[in-house]
């Protein structure tokens, strides 16, 4: 397929003057909808943002998104975009992952050995992952083994990557995986 950006500004004839990327009529409705001042175009993104996330609109519009551009239902109750905004924030910082989740108890992992991936194996009884026979990562909720992003499972796909080549997981890797398990989690959860 063909891909497409869309960015949030732009430089105003080639010059280093940045600009918002909306045309005058999406101004005008944001405008009248939501009143004065101007909302700021991050939290007109957030909003966006937290709509493409929602797994009602996905459903809803599932059919519709294969084939052409999503189209954004603005609500009329500024309330409810400024809900929608911040959640829209939470999950651009969570998928950024920008969060610490230090603390977590999910994607615990404990079991010493060399790290390589070998054999992926998801245990539901007990809520292991493993990446071998011996090692597995503790503590991964089913929903987040089992989320999809663009027809994939996440965590699937980014350890076949590492197992095709025979990669064995560094300090980092891990470290990595257990935060995008941790994300995940939160993102079903927001």
């Amino acid at each position: 397929g063909t891909g497409y950006l869309f960015p949030l500004f732009i430089y105003e004839n080639g010059s280093e003057r940045k600009v918002v990327n909306f045309n005058m009529k999406f101004i005008k409705f944001l405008l009248k909808t939501y009143g004065k001042p101007p909302i700021p175009p991050m939290i007109v993104f957030s909003y966006i943002y937290a709509i493409l996330h929602s797994s009602l609109y996905r459903e809803r519009y599932n059919e519709f998104l294969k084939t052409d551009f999503p189209r954004i239902p603005f609500t009329k109750d500024s309330q409810r975009f400024k809900i929608l905004a911040k959640l829209g924030t939470n999950l651009i910082g969570t998928h950024l992952l920008k969060h610490d989740y230090s603390d977590s108890e999910l994607a615990l992992y404990l079991i010493e050995g060399d790290n390589r991936v070998d054999k992926i194996k998801y245990d539901e009884e007990n809520f292991r992952l493993y990446i071998n026979k011996e090692q597995y990562f503790e503590n991964v909720p089913k929903e987040v083994w089992n989320m999809e992003i663009g027809g994939y499972q996440v965590i699937k796909k980014w350890l076949q990557y590492r197992k095709k080549d025979g990669i064995k997981l560094s300090y980092k890797d891990i470290t990595h995986l257990k935060k995008v398990i941790r994300a995940l989690d939160e993102s079903i959860s927001i």
